[in-house]
């Protein structure tokens, strides 16, 4: 499991499975923000800010990720720069969709 406020250092992309994104609000039941399948992708968001982890991510089934280092994935986007577009396009996309915050 991934948590929220926990140091990313990784991008997980599902080979087979599903999980589900939740932001966690004291005093509140956490919400689901999405839920992820096959070829899809998570952990981006703490590698491209170098931010606490947004959001907790759980496995609903079993699980087969391939785990793309913090080293790795920043020499990859820093390689091909139509990749990091990509990422940071997704990152902006998934911040914006974000429960927000009690005032």
């Amino acid at each position: 499991m991934i948590q929220q406020g926990d140091f990313g250092d990784k991008l997980y992309i599902i080979h087979s499975g599903e999980v589900e994104v939740l932001r966690e609000t004291p005093g509140a039941a956490p919400a689901r923000l999405a839920t992820l399948r096959a070829g899809e992708y998570f952990g981006e968001m703490a590698l491209l800010t170098d931010a606490p982890r947004q959001a907790t991510v759980r496995s609903l089934t079993p699980l087969d990720v391939m785990v793309v280092g913090r080293t790795d994935f920043l020499a990859l986007i820093q390689s091909f720069p139509q990749l990091q577009q990509v990422f940071e396009e997704l990152a902006r996309g998934r911040s914006a969709a974000r429960v927000p915050e009690p005032s």
